[in-house]
């Protein structure tokens, strides 16, 4: 399944690099939490910023707009479970790889859609009860992967012909957390994209 996952990536890159007509960058933050049985028994918010590249390729009916960001995560939760309160702290540093379609509803608004992969580098999880004790863990609570699978979407709109403005959605399709109570992640983030160079 995961080489599905990177073919299409990988496709879909290819494809952007040969009708890239527009460069810009991306800068964004937000919040997000889990999902799955883990996000029913963590309920707390985490938070995440960064920032990267994106390219855009004009077909005339919509565009595929295809980026890369580096990205800080500290998604996170208190166990609701019965028994001692545990708090979970992850944080990670990933890049965020999106291939979405892009269609504009009016000359300044548009919506995007599509796949994403994320990067994972030195994700780190930590354990603490209620009474601030800090648990060693000789195993890791979140999924040993380099590879991360989801979709994406988002509601933005356009400033100006060079700067715009949107909002977009994560939910990943793939285990977060490998540990029980196991789950994804989901997150929503507004950004602020700039056109360096347009075709």
């Amino acid at each position: 399944m995961k080489c599905s996952y990177f073919l299409i990536t990988f496709v879909a890159l290819t494809t952007a690099l040969s009708f890239a007509q527009d460069f810009g960058a991306r800068v964004a933050g937000g919040t997000g939490s889990f999902t799955g049985d883990a996000g029913e028994d963590l309920d707390d918010y985490g938070w995440h910023v960064g920032g990267g590249a994106f390219m855009l390729c004009d077909f005339g009916f919509a565009a595929l707009n295809v980026g890369a960001s580096a990205v800080y995560k500290t998604p996170g939760g208190t166990d609701n479970l019965k028994g001692p309160e545990m708090e979970i702290y992850i944080t990670e540093i990933a890049i965020e790889i999106p291939v979405l379609l892009r269609y504009f509803v009016t000359k300044r608004i548009y919506i995007e859609a599509g796949p994403q992969i994320n990067l994972a580098f030195s994700p780190t999880s930590k354990m603490k009860s209620n009474i601030g004790q800090s648990l060693p863990r000789d195993e890791d609570i979140i999924n040993d992967r380099f590879f991360e699978f989801g979709i994406a979407g988002t509601f933005g709109y356009m400033i100006n012909k060079k700067l715009s403005m949107d909002m977009r959605y994560f939910r990943s399709l793939t285990n977060y957390v490998d540990a029980e109570p196991k789950g994804g992640i989901h997150q929503l983030s507004f950004g602020i994209s700039y056109l360096f160079w347009r075709s």
